[in-house]
Parts: C-alpha cells; structure tokens; sequence
C-alpha cells in the first residue's frame, strides 16, 4: 500500500524492526520511531537520522515531528 510517513514500534513481541525499517528508508519515506525503551542503541547507531520517541509520548509532540517530515523530508 501507498503511505506518506510511517510510525514504527521498535520491537513488537521480541521481533525487531530494523527490516521494515531498511525497506522504508530505501524507497525514501520518513519515519519515526516510537519505543517503551529509553534507549535502544542500535536505533541511534543504524538509523540516527530517524526521531525516536519513547513512550507514551504527547500526540501534540509525535504530530508535529510528523508535520515536518511530510513538509520536509528525513534529515540528512
């Protein structure tokens, strides 16, 4: 399916997302990250363009970061 930006769970159930991840950045739509961990290292190391915001998060917050991405782009 068609989409503009995606928000992606860093793990769900112990399955990682760095694939789907991967495969989003390569057709080069903008994603964020959205964790219950404070801090996943391999986020920062593999993706450290991608905002990462740890759960729960404000929706005025997630809403505005996903504003700027549609206007904008993934930083470089």
């Amino acid at each position: 399916g068609q989409f503009d930006v995606a928000v992606l769970d860093a793990n769900l159930r112990g399955r990682s997302v760095h694939p789907l991840a991967s495969a989003i950045q390569r057709h080069g739509k903008p994603f964020v990250f959205l964790s219950g961990y404070s801090k996943i290292p391999e986020l920062s190391t593999r993706f450290p363009n991608v905002p990462t915001f740890e759960k729960p998060t404000s929706l005025e917050t997630l809403q505005g970061t996903l504003v700027g991405l549609l206007r904008n782009g993934m930083p470089a």
